[in-house]
């Protein structure tokens, strides 16, 4: 399902559950891991950062 607002380009490339359990990491919670059970988490990791002024839309 494709987001049709600013960045949603960027959250249809990592998922919305990944990107949510990484800003919890990130903002909250440190020792939550959960972002890490995919392959892919370094590729993802990247695009969040590429996206940091979307994440507050």
């Amino acid at each position: 399902m494709p987001f049709y607002f600013a960045g949603g380009d960027f959250l249809n490339k990592i998922g919305t559950i990944w990107f949510t359990s990484y800003a919890y990491y990130e903002k909250i919670n440190s020792t939550h891991k959960n972002w890490e059970k995919v392959k892919t988490f370094a590729y993802r990791i990247s695009i969040y950062n590429k996206s940091k002024q979307y994440h507050k839309i």
